[in-house]
């Protein structure tokens, strides 16, 4: 992830958008969740006196880019826009680029959704849900096309495991099984 930060000296976010002479460019490893400046980008200021260079306007854009997300101190509503119709995430925030880029991190690394488990998860092999969770393996034929290593295909009323099933339900005792396991 790239992210372009408004500054005059690489180490303070301290710059309105129009008005920065740089952009200090940062590269996040998604995976390490480390940060490093890779390049700082000349930037031509485009504000002047309540008045816009449109020309060089559309220059800054262009610098920032293959950027994802933008720091700024201060950014006006065109700015705004403009960066957002080309997908930019905008932040205006002031202080420390490593202090903001550390809470930036911890923020996306909540974002981002947590590998899940299914074996451990899963009622059949979870040591937390036995006993606590039913379970109802419902075949939809009369003859079992899986052929799992465990199942022994056969019909017994006592023995409760995996494979081996109490009997065979009609088509009217499913709807009146179904309504009793959830409800």
């Amino acid at each position: 992830m790239r992210i372009a930060v408004a500054t005059t000296d690489g180490m303070v976010i301290s710059k309105h958008f129009g008005k920065t002479p740089e952009f200090c460019i940062i590269d996040i490893d998604d995976i390490s969740w480390t940060w490093k400046i890779i390049e700082r980008r000349a930037n031509l200021p485009v504000c002047r006196e309540d008045e816009h260079d449109d020309k060089a306007f559309e220059k800054s854009i262009d610098i920032v880019a293959d950027c994802e997300t933008v720091f700024v101190s201060k950014l006006g509503p065109y700015a705004r826009i403009a960066l957002e119709r080309r997908g930019k995430q905008v932040l205006e925030i002031f202080g420390f680029i490593d202090e903001t880029l550390e809470k930036y991190i911890a923020y996306l690394k909540k974002r981002r959704p947590k590998h899940r488990d299914v074996m451990t998860e899963h009622p059949c092999f979870s040591d937390g849900s036995y006993g606590r969770r039913g379970r109802l393996h419902l075949p939809v034929c009369r003859n079992c096309n899986i052929q799992c290593r465990f199942c022994v295909r056969a019909q017994n009323f006592t023995e409760q495991r995996p494979g081996v099933s109490g009997g065979i339900l009609l088509a009217g005792e499913m709807g009146e099984m179904f309504f009793w396991v959830f409800f």
